[in-house]
């Protein structure tokens, strides 16, 4: 995979409430650890930002925390390649700067973030359909520190944008502090607070966010009327578009710089209602980009990207994306509107494919099987469940060594998933490398506690 486009290592640092330092939300591997007291320096030219550079610089992700990127898959377009008017100069010169090192692609550099992004917690007054925090939430009540990030004003005051998210941050105390800090500060006045939010609790802040000249608010919303309200459970979808519509009226009544933009979630309960969500959007002049629903952690009823079974209760679905996409089309919202819709549309059309090579599989079509899991392999190189299956596959057909060659690259893709971590110890197993396996299982294991893989691995101590 390519990674044409991405700055973020040069830009964005991110300082997380569960001690972690990084640069992006979607990169896969662990990030470095977070100690206090906080040493921007440290960090932002630390072994881990310029591991993180190199990668980008080599321009191949294959194998890193990188690979598979959903910043990259859907096209999303970076926001630091153009320098905003009205910085302060020191602003400016530290974005030309950090454009340099980036253009330059130097791994030691001498800017500082252009973008701060901290996640204070998991805290929030929702209990949403696809939450994958919400069995996290009840057990991880940490939050992020305020006094150490107060520190670190000569940093922040030279930066573009502070993004504060959660959870939901009009919640968290921690977050709430900060907030407050950096509305009532002059210092910041002409750095940009961006706040991601449900929009819920936005009607308590606005009276006080006044004081921000620069604000951007982005909205958690994915449907609208009563489709929002089953997804978003506990929020009120008139009282929620209320809270938005005042906040857009307040910046434009007061001159102020103050955006508001949409991120939704495409899963089973946004699917039906996509068309009026979308020209809501359009309408109210609230820019939308939309996401999958998370893999991991999601509710199996809404995961339409591995379940594409789910949308039989929908068999217009394909019209009603496609009506979506030319009306973002039209409206010039493409980049993060119109071309991920495009792609999540031809994903879940590509996975419909596996279930109906399962079932040739089943009735002893084997070939027939194994062509339909290659055609959704080549569509979509990253879809473990084909690539596990066109290993099996080759299994039985007798091509062994075929068969290990596709089992160790779903392991690569996906070290830690059941079905391909069980078939690939059974194989081992049966070539004689008992050993082999037991290492397998035992990484596995040690991530998540599975009966079936324990008894295996009984088996193989015994």
């Amino acid at each position: 995979m390519e990674l044409k486009g991405c700055g973020q290592p040069w830009f964005e640092m991110q300082i997380e409430y569960n001690e972690k330092v990084g640069c992006c939300c979607y990169y896969k591997f662990e990030k470095d650890n977070l100690t206090m007291p906080l040493d921007i320096d440290r960090y932002w030219n630390g072994d881990y930002m310029k591991q993180l550079r190199g990668t980008i610089a080599s321009n191949n992700a294959d194998g890193t925390g990188c690979e598979g990127c959903q910043y990259i898959k859907y096209g999303t377009v970076s926001g630091f390649t153009t320098i905003p008017e009205g910085l302060t100069k020191i602003q400016s010169d530290n974005w030309d700067s950090a454009l340099t090192n980036y253009h330059k692609k130097e791994m030691v550099i001498d800017s500082y973030p252009v973008k701060y992004y901290m996640n204070f917690g998991l805290a929030c007054n929702l209990n949403c359909v696809m939450c994958s925090q919400e069995d996290m939430r009840h057990t991880d009540r940490r939050q992020l520190p305020v006094e150490p990030l107060r520190k670190l004003k000569d940093y922040l005051v030279i930066a573009n944008e502070i993004a504060i998210i959660g959870g939901e941050p009009l919640m968290i105390p921690n977050s709430r502090k900060f907030i407050e800090t950096v509305i009532n500060d002059p210092d910041y006045s002409n750095v940009k607070l961006s706040i991601y939010t449900n929009g819920t609790l936005l009607h308590n802040y606005i009276e006080p966010f006044k004081n921000m000249k620069r604000l951007g608010i982005c909205i958690s919303l994915d449907s609208v009327g009563e489709a929002y309200e089953y997804i978003r459970k506990g929020a009120r979808w008139q009282n929620t578009e209320r809270n938005i519509l005042n906040f857009k009226e307040t910046g434009e009544k007061y001159g102020l710089d103050w955006n508001v933009s949409i991120a939704a979630v495409i899963m089973k309960s946004s699917i039906p209602r996509m068309v009026d969500f979308v020209d809501w959007c359009i309408e109210n002049e609230t820019p939308v980009h939309f996401v999958p629903i998370q893999k991991q952690g999601f509710t199996q009823n809404e995961e339409v990207f591995n379940y594409p079974e789910l949308l039989d209760d929908i068999p217009d679905w394909e019209d009603i994306f496609d009506t979506a996409i030319e009306k973002l089309k039209n409206k010039g919202w493409i980049a993060g509107a119109a071309n991920p819709l495009t792609i999540m549309k031809d994903e879940i059309k590509t996975q419909a494919l596996v279930p109906r090579g399962e079932a040739l599989f089943s009735t002893g079509d084997i070939e027939g099987a194994l062509k339909l899991f290659i055609e959704v392999s080549e569509k979509d190189p990253e879809n473990v469940t084909a690539i596990n299956n066109i290993a099996v596959s080759h299994w039985q057909l007798g091509n062994t060594d075929t068969s290990m060659h596709y089992f160790l690259k779903a392991l690569k893709l996906a070290p830690y998933d059941r079905d391909t971590v069980i078939n690939c110890g059974k194989i081992l197993i049966s070539l004689d490398q008992p050993e082999d396996a037991k290492v397998l299982y035992l990484s596995y294991l040690q991530k998540s506690p599975d009966e079936e893989i324990s008894e295996l691995m009984a088996c193989l101590e015994g």
